[in-house]
């Protein structure tokens, strides 16, 4: 079975190191490191490294330190923190300080972190190889810009697809904001449920009744609503997809 691409996994406890190195072995090519000094020299021997699976709590040179200096040495490597103790940790000063691809605890399902490995390698993959990720967009996304702003769009879509975070969009009329929703709804956990395109541009008084994406509300006039009730909701139905959100009210805005 062809390999995807190269990771480095660094852990100090050589039980975590073999279990995780069983768990990708199939998919990549696994070098496996003990120690922060161990990962930097592994670094300066594999040029070709994806993504790098990296403990914080270790001794000598934490997972922390060890990250400063691969950002200094290759700063478009994709960094996963994975650590047992994440009570020890705040995500929010980790995140504005080392900006992780990920922050995935030990305690939590496997197929997380091997869903976390395989985009983070997808994406360093996209970024290093412009023919691939154009082409990729064209075909997944139906676009064909080839322009380094177009590209960076494209990256955005792999990076915040798979994930839950709230989106919004913005753009003038024509930038094509749905092709970048219909794209984000294709790469998200919920690609197989029906997305809802959903326009107040005809519309002159909304009637936002609830302010909570769950179960949206909308105007109750003839035609408006696509479940024809005037209600949406989304988490059983697929993303929620609306233009003119500037004519929403301010809570739903702020919920959404």
């Amino acid at each position: 079975m062809a390999k995807t691409g190269k990771i480095l996994i660094v852990d100090d406890d050589p039980l975590v190191l073999q279990a995780l190195n069983q768990t990708f072995l199939d998919d990549y090519d696994v070098v496996m490191a003990a120690s922060g000094p161990e990962a930097l020299q592994a670094l300066d021997k594999h040029g070709d490294l994806d993504t790098v699976v990296l403990d914080i709590k270790m001794a000598r040179m934490d997972g922390l330190a060890t990250a400063c200096r691969i950002r200094e040495i290759n700063p478009e490597l994709p960094v996963i923190f994975h650590t047992g103790y994440p009570g020890d940790y705040s995500e929010r000063e980790i995140d504005a300080e080392h900006q992780p691809f990920d922050y995935v605890g030990k305690n939590e399902r496997p197929a997380r972190l091997q869903r976390t490995v395989r985009n983070a390698v997808f994406m360093h993959r996209l970024k290093t190889s412009s023919s691939d990720l154009i082409e990729l967009a064209r075909r997944e996304y139906g676009m064909v810009g080839r322009s380094r702003l177009m590209r960076d769009v494209y990256q955005k879509i792999e990076k915040i697809g798979p994930t839950d975070n709230k989106v919004m969009i913005l753009g003038p009329t024509g930038a094509g904001k749905e092709l970048v929703a219909r794209a984000i709804h294709r790469r998200s956990r919920r690609s197989e449920a029906r997305r809802w395109p959903f326009s107040t541009a005809t519309t002159k008084r909304p009637i936002w009744s609830k302010a909570n994406c769950s179960d949206i509300c909308v105007d109750r006039s003839p035609g408006r609503s696509p479940t024809g009730s005037g209600c949406l909701n989304t988490p059983t139905v697929g993303p929620f997809f609306s233009t003119r959100s500037a004519t929403w009210t301010s809570p739903l805005r702020a919920n959404c």
